[in-house]
């Protein structure tokens, strides 16, 4: 899930990092939150009345059976006023549905998340906060647990691209996703 409207920006170029380190037998879909139809949550709660099966038709139907049999989630965003982009939080809203028929939940493989945030704007206490509550919530209403997490502060001051540092932290984050729950 890439929440970013920059194909060239920073999450995109840590996508572009992490997704070079993927091993070739891995498959990938990747959900650009900017490019998906979705519309919002109308919270009318026919989901729970149809067994998980919401009556808005777009992009949704897609991204929920990839959701329902995935083995890894990766959130690459950057953080709008603490918070997801308007774009990816409608995603995230919209998996309402799995929280709205829990006994989903009891038959979903287990799953792993991990989410890449970066901040245009100096550090500032809770910047993060935000993203990781809403996705805390998300997580726990599709069996998926948070494994790794890389938060970039400040990076209106990158000049355009990642230092090595910040390259070899994605990268090092890559290599845990790519590694984790493999023999």
């Amino acid at each position: 899930m890439w929440g970013s409207s920059r194909k060239n920006g920073y999450t995109g170029k840590a996508l572009d990092i992490i997704l070079s380190l993927s091993p070739d037998d891995n498959e990938v879909r990747l959900y650009r939150s900017f490019k998906c139809d979705v519309k919002a949550c109308s919270a009318c709660d026919s989901c729970a009345r149809n067994k998980g099966q919401c009556v808005i038709n777009d992009d949704m139907q897609a991204i929920y059976e990839d959701i329902m049999h995935c083995d890894k989630l990766l959130f690459i965003t950057p953080v709008y006023f603490s918070g997801f982009p308007s774009s990816l939080k409608a995603i995230i809203d919209r998996c309402q549905m799995f929280y709205n028929y829990p006994e989903l939940k009891n038959i979903l493989p287990s799953k792993q998340a991990y989410i890449l945030a970066v901040g245009g704007s100096r550090p500032y206490p809770d910047q993060f906060t935000g993203i990781e509550s809403s996705l805390r919530y998300l997580l726990r209403s599709i069996n998926c647990s948070l494994e790794a997490k890389l938060f970039f502060t400040h990076t209106d001051s990158f000049n355009g691209r990642f230092e090595d540092d910040k390259t070899d932290l994605i990268r090092d984050f890559a290599l845990k996703m790519f590694t984790k729950g493999e023999n």
